[in-house]
């Protein structure tokens, strides 16, 4: 089987060449608020302090960090 190249040369050695490889970057991973972020907000609205403090990310996959049986939902079976 042979491939020709089209009008646009897109199948063709050189056009394969010159594709840019891009370096792969790695994301820092950082908390969505820092603890002093937290403090900051508790301060403007006390009444919501233990909200705010106890309050508990999902991460991307969709699950909660600091979730263990029995503390918010009970798994039965």
């Amino acid at each position: 089987m042979k491939i020709n190249t089209n009008s646009f040369g897109n199948y063709s050695k050189t056009f394969i060449d010159k594709a840019a490889v891009k370096p792969a970057t790695e994301k820092t991973i950082s908390p969505a608020i820092t603890d002093a972020e937290k403090k900051f907000f508790a301060g403007m609205y006390p009444a919501q302090k233990n909200e705010i403090v106890n309050y508990e990310f999902y991460s991307p996959k969709g699950k909660t960090t600091g979730v263990t049986l029995g503390s918010l939902i009970d798994r039965r079976g």
